[in-house]
């Protein structure tokens, strides 16, 4: 599919970005590096909100007053309508890339001036375009704008929404699809593995395709699996990217998905017990009451650690009920989510001081392996080397 950036889209989330700038961040940087040895995930998030997709070998500068582009002419000639939509309104500049940008950064920094410039320090971009903006000296001072970043990009306008509405509904309907596989393999007694499982839930994706895209609205080539799903059972819980090759148990069984539709994410972890006892009964109605009190928390206003803290404070006499010993309670009980898989800064746990804004999305999946070594004594029978209970 052709790449086309969506003018009023880029004018809109620049007239956001240009207004949260302030004192401490006078001016933004993304620079964009190769695809291959970059570790960029607010860099391609921001560039995705701003242009619709990932723009390697590019530098964009904002200020309240003033754009820069560095990128290839191709980028360039893309970037024209932006432009055009901009004047008046921004001062525009464009830099060529070429073999040598030392001369291009002269002139940015001349025309900021002695500004601090904010970055994601703790991405490191790879490429030549990279190397030359590291080894250069002219910049007065680099700022971390991790934070400012997530910041940004925290709070979800209508459209991005509805790409969040579709990709959860795709993330939906591939969970069922994956439970009533693991439904069948169990009932039949069918021997497969957590990585054919996967693969199934995969490959069912391409079976369906005209379908989905049908009952969800979506384009094709704009959505896809936003990992391998990962699928546990049998004793090793310990957090993966990938499943492994292990024969599905029929015990405790865990299970990842998420999908994304124009790079906005969504995700579903969940707990499957094969005849459970009536103490895990128990354990999973009791987390069932927490996620709906963290639910009902997240109200705009309410400061991210008091969500944290409520929720703590229900657990710990809903365990004490129960008579549960030994407890390690978890330290965050979720996380924002978008373009991000997992957005660290908006995390629901005791250090986070963010406030709760209309249209915040967080993940669905509120307890990620928060249990661990939880109920070692008695929520199985067999010995596990990792516990967890996840909604």
């Amino acid at each position: 599919m052709d790449k086309k950036i969506i003018a009023d889209v880029f004018q809109r989330h620049l007239d956001q970005l240009a207004s949260r700038l302030n004192e401490d961040i006078p001016a933004l940087c993304i620079l964009s590096g190769k695809e291959d040895g970059s570790i960029k995930p607010k860099t391609k998030a921001l560039f995705v909100w701003l242009f619709g997709y990932d723009m390697i070998e590019t530098v964009f500068i904002a200020t309240k007053k003033q754009i820069f582009y560095l990128a290839s002419e191709k980028k360039l000639q893309m970037m024209e309508e932006t432009k055009q939509r901009l004047g008046g309104r921004y001062e525009v500049h464009f830099y060529k890339k070429v073999a040598d940008n030392r001369e291009s950064f002269d002139k940015i920094r001349q025309k900021l001036g002695n500004v601090k410039l904010g970055m994601p320090t703790t991405e490191q971009q790879a490429g030549t375009l990279a190397t030359e903006w590291y080894d250069y000296k002219g910049w007065s001072q680099i700022v971390d704008a991790s934070q400012f970043i997530s910041d940004i990009l925290a709070v979800k306008d209508d459209q991005e929404q509805a790409f969040i509405n579709q990709s959860s509904q795709l993330t939906t309907r591939l969970f069922k699809k994956l439970i009533k596989q693991i439904e069948d393999s169990i009932d039949v007694g069918t021997r497969i593995t957590h990585q054919d499982l996967a693969k199934k839930v995969e490959q069912s994706l391409d079976n369906d395709k005209q379908k989905v895209i049908k009952d969800i609205g979506l384009q094709d080539g704009l959505y896809d699996f936003a990992y391998t799903p990962i699928i546990q059972s049998g004793g090793n819980y310990q957090q993966v990217d990938s499943p492994n090759k292990e024969y599905l148990s029929s015990d405790v069984i865990i299970i990842s998905l998420g999908t994304q539709v124009n790079e906005y994410n969504t995700n579903c972890i969940r707990t499957l017990f094969i005849n459970p006892t009536e103490v895990q009964k128990k354990l999973y109605n009791t987390i069932l009451d927490v996620q709906s009190k963290i639910v009902g928390l997240l109200t705009v206003g309410n400061p991210l650690n008091q969500v944290y803290k409520d929720a703590l404070l229900m657990l710990e006499q809903k365990t004490l009920e129960l008579s549960i010993a030994n407890i390690q309670f978890p330290t965050s009980f979720g996380y924002g989510i978008g373009l991000e898989l997992k957005e660290p800064f908006l995390a629901i746990s005791e250090k986070s001081t963010h406030i709760v804004e209309q249209y915040f999305k967080f993940s669905r999946g509120f307890f990620i392996y928060f249990f661990c070594g939880f109920f070692e004594h008695f929520l199985l029978q067999k010995k596990l080397s990792r516990k967890g209970l996840i909604i």
